[in-house]
């Protein structure tokens, strides 16, 4: 299989398998033994996977750069790539560790972020449509592999991948010794949608966002991957992918003031901004100040 790093092309160059940075054909072909000419061309579509895209890297062929370039799931178009972006668009989870990037797909069994359950290759577990399995290192393929399970029956599983076939698509038996381990999505906790989120911000969420669980239209505090607080925003709550919280909707409170202190000219007090003061917010629900933002407490403004 083909080395699927997380980091820069560079960076790669830099380990002790220097090989790993070249274009030999042996590093690229997939495991069928395709040409070179088999290969879709860099950047298009081989297969999808609930409409997540397996991109080709080209083969063998590297005179575009197609793997240079990182994009903010990973090295395009290598299997760890394919890994972030599908946990991300499927289910709102990020796999990046703190370091921001992974050394190869084998690494990833003892990176995991809040989230996700890892279950060994070494154990009975059974992998199901969604799950990724992470193959461990070979004499050749020092970064290992990762894919997506697609369907699994009869002790078999197809997968989808970049960077190994020219279809994107193989079969595995499941209990394979070359496994290492699998991910799978962790079940949501209706008592704690925090212990599924994967930031670490202490902050609000919007349940359904960064992988907080819940219902989208209310917001939970997190700590530490427990739920401290939960709000309702009767007219939705807002996701933020900044650093700031999420926040209910209410259009005009939008980047107005409310930090919990007074605004002072020459010593005078000419607005307080205090905990507790409430608009109108456009969705003619009331905004109420406090010291995590606008709080939408599902009280209607009035007539």
């Amino acid at each position: 299989m083909l080395r699927a790093s997380w980091g820069t092309f560079a960076l790669a160059c830099l380990t002790v398998v220097v090989a790993a940075c070249s274009s030999a054909p042996t590093e690229n072909l997939g495991e069928n033994g395709a040409k070179v000419s088999e290969w879709p061309k860099c950047g298009d579509a081989m297969t999808t996977i609930d409409g997540v895209p397996a991109k080709s890297n080209g083969g063998v062929d590297f005179s575009t750069d197609c793997d240079a370039e990182v994009t903010q799931d990973g090295e395009r178009w290598q299997c760890v790539e394919l890994a972030h972006r599908y946990f991300r668009v499927q289910f709102g989870i990020s796999l990046k560790p703190a370091s921001g990037k992974y050394g190869g797909a084998v690494e990833m069994c003892d990176n995991v972020q809040h989230g996700v359950d890892v279950h060994m290759g070494t154990t009975d577990y059974v992998p199901v449509h969604g799950d990724l399995v992470i193959f461990k290192a070979t004499a050749t393929n020092v970064y290992g592999h990762i894919a997506v399970v697609d369907t699994v029956a009869d002790g078999k599983m197809g997968v989808v991948e970049q960077n190994s076939v020219p279809s994107g698509r193989s079969t595995h038996g499941v209990s394979d010794t070359s496994i290492r381990c699998f991910f799978h999505r962790s079940a949501v906790n209706p008592d704690n949608p925090c212990a599924t989120m994967w930031r670490d911000t202490n902050n609000w969420f919007c349940g359904d966002h960064a992988g907080t669980g819940g219902a989208p239209d209310v917001r939970f505090q997190c700590q530490n991957g427990v739920t401290v607080a939960s709000k309702i925003c009767a007219s939705g709550c807002t996701p933020n992918e900044s650093a700031g919280p999420d926040l209910c909707a209410g259009d005009d409170t939008q980047g107005k003031s409310c930090d919990c202190t007074t605004t002072t000219i020459d010593g005078t007090a000419v607005h307080t901004n205090v905990c507790g003061r409430a608009l109108c917010g456009s969705s003619r629900y009331i905004q109420y100040c406090n010291a995590n933002g606008f709080e939408d407490r599902g009280e209607p403004c009035g007539p």
